[in-house]
């Protein structure tokens, strides 16, 4: 009768904070063997280790893919979570987190930012990049999915 997840943790968080790993990895065993239905389904998958499998594709394809995505999981009666888009970013060097020094040659008691004698790194360096990938679930029918998206996501084909 709760109205969130929120709601749900802080009326119960005496419990909540008390479980461990293997409270989780408990619960999933027993639903894995628990009966039939989507929750059972996904609990097999995660106890017997079956990840879906992934496929990265560029960031600037992922309204097009998403589309072609939701349009297939209406029309084949696809559940939402073994056929999904996974999002991130990531920075390629952090020089706040990891600075490298770099001693100054004509006058040894200044250093400076690698970034400021490399081109290379100060293009690259601390700036995100939003990587895409879609994530499939081994049940799924491939063959239609493969045909509609490997224009955006070539590495389908081996799939």
């Amino acid at each position: 009768s709760l109205d969130s997840p929120e709601s749900f943790i802080q009326e119960n968080y005496h419990d909540y904070k008390t479980l461990a790993d293997y409270d989780i990895w408990a619960i999933i065993r027993d639903f894995s063997g628990s009966g039939s239905g989507e929750t059972s389904e996904m609990a097999k998958k995660i106890y017997s280790r079956w990840p879906h499998k992934t496929f990265q594709f560029a960031s600037t394809c992922e309204s097009a893919v998403n589309s072609i995505l939701e349009d297939w999981r209406k029309e084949k009666s696809i559940l939402e979570w073994k056929a999904f888009i996974i999002q991130g970013t990531t920075k390629s060097y952090e020089s706040q987190d990891d600075p490298i020094l770099i001693k100054d040659d004509k006058n040894q008691n200044r250093v400076h930012l690698i970034q400021h004698y490399s081109n290379l790194l100060s293009i690259i360096g601390d700036k995100s990049e939003k990587q895409c990938y879609l994530a499939l679930d081994d049940s799924i029918p491939k063959k239609d999915i493969k045909n509609k998206l490997k224009k955006y996501i070539p590495s389908l084909e081996g799939w």
